[in-house]
């Protein structure tokens, strides 16, 4: 997609799982961690338009005790901007100070923006349509970037193992 992307540092970071962001938001991370001399632990940093899917139909249905999700294609974590941490009390400040917002406070506690780097979460999407275009000849979405009727079909019958 032309952006810069990295995994975040070990040595101030912990997580598990996909733990990428944009360059200038892992940079940022790791930057407020040293600064407080602590390492941080994520719960979650970038997604893919796949797992946003699924983690907003769970909290479509109640499942999993998921306080608040994005709609598909405009969720921060998608682009590569947005962390998820259990210790937000202890770390609002440390984030604050290198340019993360606390966005949700009330509704989502453990949920930060780092607002400086680029928005490209319908560019996600748009990959993902690119993508089930290519393997779906016979039935192609719109690559607009929008999470409509046609996408959420597409997500739901994408190959969990991909194609």
């Amino acid at each position: 997609m032309g952006y810069s992307f990295k995994q975040v540092d070990s040595n101030w970071i912990h997580c598990s799982g996909n733990c990428a962001l944009q360059s200038a938001a892992a940079d940022s991370l790791a930057q407020a961690a040293a600064s407080v001399n602590d390492y941080i632990t994520l719960n979650s940093a970038f997604r893919t338009s796949a797992e946003q899917y699924l983690l907003y139909e769970w909290y479509l249905k109640g499942r999993c005790s998921i306080s608040l999700a994005a709609v598909p294609g405009t969720s921060n974590h998608e682009g590569g901007r947005a962390i998820d941490t259990s210790y937000y009390s202890y770390w609002a400040g440390p984030l604050a100070n290198y340019g993360w917002s606390h966005s949700y406070p009330s509704s989502d506690p453990v949920h930060f923006d780092y607002y400086a780097a680029q928005d490209i979460n319908q560019e996600t999407l748009m990959a993902f349509q690119k993508l089930w275009n290519q393997n779906n000849p016979s039935n192609q979405l719109d690559v607009d970037g929008v999470y409509g009727p046609a996408t959420e079909s597409a997500l739901y019958n994408t190959p969990c193992n991909g194609w």
